[in-house]
């Protein structure tokens, strides 16, 4: 085969890579600070997915696959500390989340699994104190607590 065959060939199929790949879209606010940075293959959200806040400080970061969420997302408050975090498998709340006070205590931690809420679920004050436990069996409340503080 003659070295232009091999080039060309070979430039085809860099070519064709590149037209698979997922495509990178980055929106931004008016200051031209980035917004959002997310990966789309074809019409579906591919990849990691991250917002910002304006200051430029994280907002949200997740997962997509095939265009619908999957693992651990994240969610920040302007000020830097983390807001919650949530799991997903497909589209669908499985497993634990978790959403966090400014000062970083657990206020509230609850468990899914294949879409509905599931087992021990616990509410917090402020301080991280336990105010109420739910006991869920898939998607059915089979108890509550109340706990500490009246």
């Amino acid at each position: 085969m003659s070295r232009t065959i091999l080039i060309s060939n070979a430039a085809i199929c860099l070519v064709g890579l590149l037209a698979c790949a997922p495509k990178v879209q980055v929106t931004s606010y008016d200051g031209g600070q980035p917004y959002r940075q997310s990966h789309w293959d074809g019409d579906a959200l591919e990849g990691i997915e991250t917002f910002w806040f304006e200051n430029g400080r994280l907002k949200r970061r997740g997962a997509w696959v095939d265009g619908l969420r999957d693992g651990l997302w994240q969610n920040w408050r302007e000020d830097g500390s983390l807001a919650g975090e949530e799991s997903w498998r497909l589209g669908v709340r499985n497993g634990s989340w978790r959403v966090l006070s400014s000062s970083g205590q657990v206020v509230v931690e609850q468990v899914w699994r294949a879409g509905e809420r599931h087992g021990t679920w616990m509410q917090h004050d402020a301080d991280g104190v336990p105010l109420h436990l739910y006991r869920w069996e898939q998607g059915t409340l089979v108890g509550v607590e109340a706990l500490g503080k009246p």
